[in-house]
């Protein structure tokens, strides 16, 4: 497992090769019309660092690690502290049990669930998920869902003293954000397949509500 992308390919049974760094002192003709020689201040080739994780797992007795390391990688634990944030003995107690409603939703899900809150207005909160789950350890039986919809209602209900939404509405975005998954789908080049469109995606439970990941 390595840090960040990079080139590689395994050219023979039982061994991988990994491009650390490409440094060249003379023009190859691949269209830069220079040679890719990049130099630190004191003239020497500029230093690449990086880190290489190698885990041997016997996957008839125990889970493969190597999502739970990008995990780790991609989100390095960090602290913040506040040294003028109280939390009063009545809101602490109201709303106490939506956080453990969240938890049990999280803890529930069958699979490694990654979840990311993004605030971006009053009462509007971008959600991002993915099941890091690896198939080295086994395809599951049944797709794993998340009930989103119930999650959305404790987040509100934990940030609102416990009162409930008078309405919600959850729409799914395109990776980047930039507009919904409908809207993306129906201007996106469709190419001529014999498959049918959503033939590699698993089918949520419910739409917008019990997800599929």
């Amino acid at each position: 497992m390595n840090q960040h992308s990079q080139g590689g390919s395994s050219l023979q049974m039982g061994s991988v090769e990994l491009m650390q760094n490409r440094r060249l002192l003379a023009d190859d003709n691949k269209g830069v019309n220079e040679a890719l020689n990049e130099t630190q201040a004191d003239g020497r080739g500029i230093a690449v660092n990086t880190k290489y994780f190698v885990s041997f797992t016997d996957l008839t007795s125990q889970e493969s690690v190597q999502r739970k390391t990008q995990l780790l990688t991609d989100e390095p634990i960090q602290f913040f502290y506040a040294t003028d944030f109280t939390i009063t003995a009545a809101n602490g107690g109201k709303t106490s049990e939506h956080l453990s409603a969240m938890a049990s939703l999280l803890t529930d899900f069958d699979g490694d669930l990654k979840l990311l809150q993004f605030p971006e207005d009053r009462n509007q909160v971008l959600l991002r998920l993915a099941n890091l789950a690896d198939l080295y350890d086994g395809a599951p039986a049944t797709t794993p869902q998340f009930n989103l919809q119930e999650y959305a209602l404790q987040l509100y209900k934990h940030a609102n003293n416990g009162a409930a939404p008078a309405s919600m509405t959850i729409t799914e975005r395109t990776l980047s954000n930039n507009q919904d998954y409908e809207q993306m789908k129906l201007h996106k080049f469709h190419w001529k397949s014999y498959s049918s469109e959503n033939a590699l995606y698993a089918v949520d439970a419910e739409d917008d509500a019990i997800i599929a990941l």
